[in-house]
């Protein structure tokens, strides 16, 4: 075929799928006024063009039989079309039960607002086996705080189950998972990134049967200066985890609390002398006949380190400045 005669050919079928598709226009638009319910049941169950089956798809009301062509239509987008036509929560879950398509089953469980089906779906409890991304579309669905922890306590999917701890707010529940040694690690500690509350974290904190690593976490946390006195005094807690506590406080009152506490562990006591500014304090605790000898000698070895700064810091401003004279 000549040059001439390709462009013709062409040309000619392009023309040919612009007819086409005007026509196809056409039929849709008519559709498109089409109430009977019958009359638009004959289109879609026809061999016309999928695109004004489609339009038929959104005139038809009848749920049970929108259902039916979600499962059994054999054209995919007119399928897909009748399940997003579908609201009522019983023909939904019919369809999850017995479609095999998965674009049908992605659209049907986004619109299921039934939170037991949603968590049965997200648990893989359904009594229908489901795909992993379908569980957690369901688990999108869901609003409730304690389907969510039962999804992510219950769930053996790792994906399943972030996806239920993206949106846990509850801090009882993410304490729970954070403080399951048997959990996967990366659940851990997305849990833990979600604590905020104060309390929740010292709990995590000063349970020694919890994996150090993650009481590690809950210690960088914890800002709370009283919170962070309790955890220091407290003999029970692992030294490590006090030790860090003590790491953060800042609070002078504290520190002094903490120094003259003779119920505290002398190491402990220590630790807070050495943080100790006030020179006052320390010279009273270094001469207390009845304290205990490391106590005394920390408060002695830190007054005498806070005297010397303060005395060449005197020196410093007295230091004579000389000018040579002509």
């Amino acid at each position: 075929m000549s040059l001439v005669g390709d462009i013709k050919s062409v040309f000619l079928a392009s023309l040919t799928a612009e007819m086409a598709n005007q026509a196809i226009l056409k039929e849709i638009a008519k559709v498109r006024k089409l109430t009977d319910q019958d009359d638009l049941k004959e289109i879609i169950e026809s061999d016309v063009n999928d695109r004004i089956r489609r339009a038929a798809v959104w005139n038809f009301t009848d749920e049970e039989d929108l259902g039916e062509i979600a499962i059994n239509n054999k054209s995919p987008s007119v399928r897909e079309a009748a399940a997003v036509k579908v609201t009522d929560d019983a023909v939904l879950e019919k369809i999850i039960r017995n479609s095999k398509d998965p674009s049908v089953l992605k659209r049907t469980v986004r619109k299921v607002t039934d939170q037991w089906l949603l968590e049965s779906l997200a648990r893989d409890n359904f009594d229908y086996p489901v795909s992993a991304e379908i569980s957690t579309i369901a688990v999108d669905g869901l609003t409730g705080q304690e389907a969510l922890r039962r999804v992510a306590i219950n769930c053996k999917d790792i994906s399943i189950i972030h996806a239920a701890m993206e949106k846990i707010t509850e801090q009882g529940t993410l304490k729970e998972i954070a403080t399951n040694n048997d959990e996967n690690q990366s659940i851990i500690h997305a849990a833990m990134e979600k604590i905020t509350e104060q309390d929740i974290l010292k709990e995590i904190a000063i349970d020694n049967a919890v994996d150090f690593s993650i009481r590690q976490i809950a210690m960088r946390k914890i800002t709370d200066q009283d919170i962070l006195k309790e955890i220091a005094i407290n003999n029970a807690v692992d030294f490590s985890v006090r030790q860090i506590a003590m790491g953060k406080i800042t609070d002078q009152y504290v520190l002094e609390e903490i120094a003259k506490n003779s119920r505290v562990d002398s190491s402990i006591r220590v630790l807070a002398i050495n943080k100790i500014q006030n020179l006052n304090f320390l010279k009273k605790i270094s001469e207390k006949k009845d304290e205990k000898s490391s106590v005394c000698k920390a408060a002695e070895d830190k007054l005498k380190e806070l005297l010397l700064k303060k005395s060449q810091k005197n020196c410093r401003k007295k230091k004579p400045s000389f000018s040579l004279q002509k």
